[in-house]
């Protein structure tokens, strides 16, 4: 367990739209912020977990789109212990009732957040890790639509030889993510939060995952689905990879391994 005083912040009132609200405007609309309000998350991970949940919590089990198709380009450096991942999201509304508005959690311990959400936006709101779209159209039940998404992530991990990632580490959630609350009955007694038994697995299947991983030369890279290419390129491996069934999107690893000697 890690112990820390509880990080100050300002909690966010749920009417509370801030940033910028536009008024029968059409566009994309790009986010940015490497501030985290709810203060430094390796100094005190377990703090920032329940800052996280009760700041944005009031959002679990609200209707969102779930993804159906990815494109990624991940830059992986595992002597760094970093990564650079961008790309875009097609999100479609598999819930019987109108969208209305579009929240997107961003990894733990990214920087450099840049989210875009084409279309009519009333109101954006950043708080990270979490952003928050109020659309001036309501997502109907089957439509669909792209988010464009990049960021940097620090892994913090020891070691270079291997480095496996999942999911949560390159990709954004669509909506609240609870996987960033704290699962510990004993934790969240101490940090003033209720226990819960909520499920953790998310067996939403994907439609169509492409990928294009560069990592450092001495590593091969692999990702779900056939690798359709790979060269070299500034000193570093490159490889692509598609999946037209890619599985539960929660089974998306991706893992970059030092090359065998020969």
């Amino acid at each position: 367990m890690v112990q820390g005083t509880r990080p100050h912040f300002r909690r966010i009132a749920t009417a509370a739209w801030v940033a910028v609200v536009l008024c029968g405007m059409v566009g994309a609309w790009t986010l940015r912020n490497d501030r985290d309000p709810l203060g430094p998350q390796d100094r005190n991970p377990q703090g920032w977990a329940a800052a996280y949940e009760r700041s944005f919590g009031h959002l679990a089990g609200l209707p969102q789109p779930r993804p159906s198709r990815i494109e990624l380009a991940l830059d992986v450096f595992p002597e760094e212990q970093r990564l650079h991942s961008r790309g875009s999201v097609v999100v479609r509304n598999e819930t019987p009732v109108n969208i209305p508005e579009l929240h997107l959690t961003a990894p733990r311990r990214s920087t450099s957040i840049s989210f875009r959400v084409p279309g009519e936006v009333l109101a954006m709101q950043e708080h990270v890790p979490l952003y928050s779209y109020r659309l001036r159209r309501p997502l109907e039940p089957g439509e669909t639509l792209r988010i464009r998404f990049r960021f940097e992530v620090d892994l913090a991990r020891p070691g270079t030889e291997r480095l496996a990632l999942q999911p949560g580490e390159f990709l954004p959630h669509i909506g609240y993510d609870e996987g960033l609350e704290l699962d510990n009955a004993r934790a969240r007694r101490r940090h003033g939060l209720p226990v819960v038994d909520r499920l953790r697995a998310d067996t939403h299947r994907l439609g169509h995952f492409r990928t294009t991983l560069s990592t450092a030369s001495q590593h091969v890279a692999v990702a779900p689905g056939t690798r359709v290419r790979q060269w070299r390129e500034d000193g570093r491996a490159f490889y692509e990879y598609v999946a037209t069934d890619p599985g539960p999107l929660a089974d998306l690893a991706i893992e970059s391994t030092l090359r065998a000697a020969p």
